[in-house]
């Protein structure tokens, strides 16, 4: 195989072993600060590619119905799912919360995106822990934790202390024996997301009111494991050794003669080739199921939404090619060199 041959964008999904209840999740999941600015342009959010900020395993946007944390401040609600960005391997990742599925996109391998899952899990189960750890003290702690923490971030003017400002920091060397450190901090950590006295106090209200140890909610104490992981579509991206520029409409009708499914539409948008082989064309099976696991997930414009699977190539007359495969890198690179050897004779490859 070749080894230049690689996606720059995975999108992969997994089944749960259990539900994830995604109310109390919303409320405990913390969101790190970032000094980022996503652009908006009338109204709407810019695309953008979003770095790397140099930690691991943090979402640095949370969004569920129609509530905005960290950098993403607008764009489609989830009304069904917690979307949000991950940081995980040098990446960032946009990952999505449903009850019985994880699914994300950003991840370079298959096994980048088993490692973003289990980070997803992982946050979810320490937001968890926390929580539990407070709801497990002693009731004059818990009450004195809270005091104390809403005194010590509440300034005259209605707005909060951050968690990080060193007036916080000072508060914390010197914290009562009757107040819970832990709690204090897992607390204070929503100060960014809910920056004035009266959110951050309806924020913790709503947190200090979850009634999660009832029958229904028995499950969110014992987080789900990964049950099956899939790959949505893997996209690729590099060009045919040509020598001028493509036809495509000789091209076309050439692949089409050849039983390929091909679009071309010269009168809007760039001029390209649509090339699609079946997966049902493929002698090795694909385990993903066809449920249309892909709505709804962001930065990915390149997924066609159909009702059968396939190898997906858009062809340019410079010869620039995007490949979308839902498979992994050996079955995508075999249906890659089927469509360039039927090609390299007709169109002259170097």
């Amino acid at each position: 195989m070749d080894l230049t041959f690689k996606p720059s964008n995975i999108v992969m999904y997994c089944d749960l072993t259990s539900k994830i209840f995604l109310d109390p999740t919303l409320l405990l999941l913390t969101c790190t600060h970032v000094n980022y600015e996503i652009k908006i342009k009338k109204g709407k959010t810019v695309r953008t590619i979003i770095p790397y900020f140099g930690v691991d395993n943090i979402f640095i946007s949370i969004k569920y119905k129609n509530e905005f944390r960290g950098i993403r401040k607008s764009g489609k609600p989830f009304p069904t799912a917690i979307g949000g960005d991950l940081q995980k391997d040098l990446k960032n990742m946009y990952i999505k919360i449903s009850p019985k599925k994880l699914h994300l996109c950003g991840a370079l391998t298959f096994e980048m995106g088993i490692n973003a899952f289990n980070a997803i899990l992982s946050h979810i189960e320490m937001s968890n822990n926390n929580y539990k750890h407070f709801i497990l003290l002693d009731k004059k702690i818990q009450e004195n934790t809270i005091n104390w923490l809403l005194s010590v971030l509440k300034m005259d003017n209605g707005g909060i202390h951050m968690f990080d400002s060193e007036h916080f920091k000072n508060n914390l060397t010197n914290i009562p024996d009757d107040v819970d450190e832990r709690s204090a901090i897992f607390f204070s950590v929503f100060t960014y997301d809910f920056p004035t006295y009266d959110k951050y106090l309806n924020r913790i209200s709503q947190i200090l009111n979850l009634e999660i140890f009832d029958n229904d909610n028995i499950c969110y104490y014992e987080l789900p494991k990964i049950e099956n992981s899939y790959i949505i579509t893997s996209i690729f991206n590099y060009k045919y050794p040509i020598k001028e520029k493509i036809s495509l409409i000789k091209t076309c009708k050439y692949l089409s003669d050849r039983g390929y499914g091909v679009t071309f539409c010269n009168f809007m948008g760039p001029k390209a080739l649509k090339v699609a082989i079946p997966t049902y064309m493929i002698k090795e099976e694909d385990d993903t199921d066809d449920e249309n696991i892909s709505e709804d997930i962001e930065d990915i414009d390149d997924i066609n939404e159909t009702a059968f699977k396939a190898h997906r190539f858009e062809i340019k007359q410079n010869g620039t090619v995007k490949q979308s495969s839902p498979s992994h890198l050996d079955v995508a690179y075999e249906i890659k060199q089927i469509l360039y050897n039927d090609l390299k004779n007709f169109l002259h490859f170097e």
